[in-house]
Parts: structure tokens; C-alpha cells; sequence
């Protein structure tokens, strides 16, 4: 169990904990998050719990000064955990602290649909797009791959994290959310996959699916996904990638090929049961800021979930982030609040069977990443 930590931002520490990890020597790796609980924290409160997920080049501790979600739950004093876990730098032996996603390590094989990148690889060109083999991905070729982070389990990280805080804490099992920027966003939307039958929502801040990798949850999940139109880095759409995507997908500055956003949401919407014809509007306060808007692309959805996509005038950031420094945590979390766990159209039992697991760090997915074993308890 992780040591007593105080209630608040100024009481936020950083926490240890082990994983099952079949890339690293003995199969265990010692992985580490922060932690920062509401002022008002109480054992006897069940409280929202939000995952949120760092960027490429960036880590834990400085998402939460840079994104300010948890400065906003300080200072509205919201009842909301916030763990921010810290991505699989592998030794430091690549280039970042980024996250294994499906479509990572596939190095020089193609994915479902072809190549996940444009290759050869290069860098000093202007492009700067070959990135540093990690110890964990063997046979790694950075010139002809299409590695872009580790191959540590980052699917086991979120499931013991999941066991150790729901086993620590008092959290409200319907209330589990996500949210991440750039590989963060990509995260966001693998954990929301890996993990449908227990997360209710996912709020991914320029993120998408590797090419190839695009399919619906086996449950439904809310989706808020914020996209700039001057993101070239994760585009959401083709008319904003460069050029030598295939049909359907496209192009980031480092040549990685991305599935465009309207059909991951329309994925999410399936799964959610929307009705897939009728586009409707979905205001927020910050509407018309920097041409910020939002809509249901895909229409009302049975389960009572929502599948929303906003965009507005910015890049590779977070929505209005120098204009408004806490729109996003406001948009994020007030989604969040407004959309428990949707259970609906496929009737599943809740708690998920998977929740009663062993003691930290055991248990693997089953499927395709659903089922990994969590300790959790429904308070």
C-alpha cells in the first residue's frame, strides 16, 4: 500500500509501485505516478477518480503544472482523485517517457491495414523523425521501424494502478474518467478501449488511433474529444497531415500515419448505441472562444452515453490553454461529472467480474486488453 499522503495540490507526492512486465528482466518493472487527493478528502466519501496521462517529451510532474487539472480541483475544491501515471521511459534508453499503444513495436512489420509510418526514417532533414530504439523492443530498427515509444506493458501500469488506488481510496467505481495530451491522448483513448467495462469517460487532448488500430469498445464510454485545427502533430484530419497516408488516414509532422477523428468517434458511437445520422450541437461556456465548438457528430446514443468532438483555433495544446489557462479542466471535468458509467444497450453486470483481483501487480488482460486484473471495491 502507498504511504498516507495529504489532502490537496501543495500534499500531491509521487508513489512507487510494481508491475507485472514480461519485456523486463525477471517479468516485474517498478513503475511510479503522482498522486493528489481532494482538500476535503474523506475514507467515508466515494470520489471521482481522473487518470491523466503526459505527453511524448513530457512527464508526470510537469503535466500537472501544465495542464493545471489538479490546481483547478484545489481551488473549486472539487471531490476528485487525480494520479497522473509516468510513462515508460525504459531506462532512459529511447527518447521519452511515451506509451506503448497498439501499433507501437510493430518496427518493421505492417499493421492491419499496411504501414503504420512513412519509412525510411530520418533525422537532420528537417523532419526529425526517427526516434531512438528502447532496450525493451527487440529487434528495433530506427531507420525502416515505425517504433515511436517502449514496449514496457503500459496495459498492466493502468490496471495495477487501478487495483492499488480503488484498494487505497474511497472512489466511486462509476465515476472512473481519463484524459491525456498528444501520446497521452493516444493513451487515453488505448486505456478507454483496454478498459471499457469499468471507465466511463475519456477526454483525449489531440490524440487518436495508429493506423490500422481503429475499432469500438466492448462497452460504452463517453468521449470528449479536443482537437486544434493547427495540429500537425497528431492532425485530426487528412486536409491538415502532410501527404503519403494512405486512403482514410492522416500524416503527422514525423510521418506516422493516425486513423482521422471522425471515425474513431463514430466507433465510440456505435458501441454507445447512437443513432449515427442526426449532428448536434453541444454548448459550453467557452463557446465561440478562439472558434471553439462542440457537437455530437453522431447524434443521441441509447446507453445515455455521449460521443462529443471540439475544435477550435489552436495547435498541438490544450484548448484555449494561454487564453483561459483552466478551460480545459473546466471542459474535462465538467464532462466528466455529467457522464457516469453508461451501461445501456449491452447490459453488462457491474462491478466487472475482472475488478476482484489478486494482490498488486498480478493479472494480465484477457481479450484484447479487458479483463486485466484489478483489486477495486464498490463503496
Amino acid at each position: 500500500r502507498p504511504p498516507p499522503i495529504a489532502s490537496g495540490i501543495a500534499g500531491a507526492e509521487r508513489l512507487d509501485l510494481w508491475v507485472r512486465d514480461s519485456s523486463q528482466p525477471g517479468g516485474w518493472a517498478s513503475r511510479n505516478y503522482w498522486l493528489s487527493l481532494p482538500p476535503a478528502y474523506s475514507r467515508w466519501s466515494p470520489q471521482m477518480l481522473v487518470l491523466d496521462f503526459h505527453g511524448f517529451y513530457d512527464t508526470a510532474r510537469r503535466e500537472r503544472r501544465e495542464d493545471r487539472l489538479a490546481f483547478f480541483v484545489d481551488e473549486w475544491q472539487l471531490d476528485i482523485v487525480v494520479a497522473e501515471p509516468h510513462g515508460s521511459g525504459d531506462a532512459y534508453s529511447g527518447d521519452s517517457r511515451a506509451w506503448n499503444v497498439d501499433g507501437n513495436g510493430l518496427n518493421t512489420e505492417p499493421g492491419p491495414q499496411g504501414p503504420t509510418c512513412l519509412a525510411p526514417r530520418y533525422n537532420g532533414d528537417g523532419w526529425n523523425d526517427r526516434y531512438k530504439c528502447y532496450d525493451s523492443c527487440a529487434g528495433c530498427d530506427s531507420t525502416w521501424g515505425c517504433n515511436f515509444a517502449s514496449c514496457m506493458d503500459d496495459r498492466s501500469l493502468v490496471a495495477s494502478l487501478f487495483r492499488r488506488l480503488s484498494a487505497t481510496l474511497c472512489l466511486d467505481l462509476e465515476a472512473i474518467h481519463l484524459t491525456g495530451i498528444s501520446a497521452g491522448g493516444l493513451m487515453a483513448y488505448q486505456a478507454a478501449l483496454d478498459f471499457s467495462d469499468l471507465v466511463a469517460s475519456a477526454a483525449p487532448v489531440a490524440g487518436s488511433r495508429i493506423w490500422g488500430y481503429n475499432r469500438a469498445p466492448r462497452h460504452p464510454v463517453s468521449l470528449l474529444d479536443l482537437h486544434g485545427f493547427d495540429d500537425v502533430y497528431v492532425p485530426a484530419n487528412a486536409s491538415n497531415g502532410f501527404g503519403g497516408a494512405p486512403d482514410g488516414a492522416t500524416t503527422s509532422h514525423d510521418r506516422f500515419f493516425y486513423h482521422e477523428v471522425p471515425a474513431i468517434t463514430r466507433q465510440f458511437a456505435r458501441a454507445a448505441g447512437c443513432n449515427l445520422t442526426a449532428n448536434r450541437p453541444h454548448p459550453t461556456k467557452f463557446d465561440g472562444l478562439r472558434r471553439l465548438s462542440c457537437n455530437e457528430p453522431h447524434g443521441a446514443c441509447a446507453s445515455g452515453a455521449s460521443v462529443v468532438q471540439c475544435v477550435g483555433e489552436w495547435g498541438h495544446t490544450w484548448p484555449l490553454h494561454h487564453l483561459h489557462p483552466f478551460a480545459y479542466a473546466d471542459l474535462v471535468l465538467g464532462f466528466f461529472s455529467r457522464h457516469p458509467k453508461a451501461r445501456g444497450v449491452h447490459g453488462a453486470a457491474f462491478p466487472p467480474a475482472w475488478l476482484l483481483g489478486e494482490d498488486a501487480g498480478e493479472g494480465q488482460g484477457e481479450g484484447e486488453g479487458e479483463g486485466a486484473a484489478v483489486r477495486a471495491v464498490q463503496r
